[in-house]
């Protein structure tokens, strides 16, 4: 006589089906997959917007030095030998033709102090028409 729980354990085997494809699990990688590429391509973008910025972290500037044995020395002759690398300009800007009354003194001393520069006014709208004035 067969036994009955022998025959209901028999029966379940031959029954079991093997499990399903979980679809969450799909999704869940899909989502993940997603998430690093679009973190990859923002992260990029943020490194190459930034990359000259980084360039400057490491930069010595050493190329661009004067070294001290380029200098001349103080009262020397070998000043007025050199190239003039820098332009002898004066640059001012403002409103209008019309100096301020109580800029027009410091703007002559800087006149008087390099008279062998040039002086160039910019007129710009973009100043406030009330002049240089900070608030205190």
């Amino acid at each position: 006589m067969p036994s009955l729980y022998r025959d209901s354990v028999d029966a379940r085997r031959h029954t079991h089906t093997p499990p399903e494809k979980h679809e969450p699990h799909e999704a869940m990688r899909r989502g993940v997959t997603i998430f690093v590429v679009v973190t990859v391509l923002v992260l990029g973008f943020a490194v190459h917007s930034v990359w000259t910025l980084l360039g400057l972290l490491v930069a010595t500037g050493r190329d661009d030095a004067i070294l001290r044995g380029e200098l001349p020395a103080p009262n020397s002759g070998s000043i007025n030998h050199a190239p003039q690398l820098i332009p002898k300009i004066i640059h001012q800007t403002y409103i209008n033709e019309s100096i301020p009354e109580h800029w027009k003194g410091p703007q002559q001393s800087c006149l008087n102090l390099h008279p062998d520069y040039e002086y160039m006014v910019h007129l710009s709208p973009r100043y406030p028409r009330d002049g240089w004035r900070t608030k205190r």
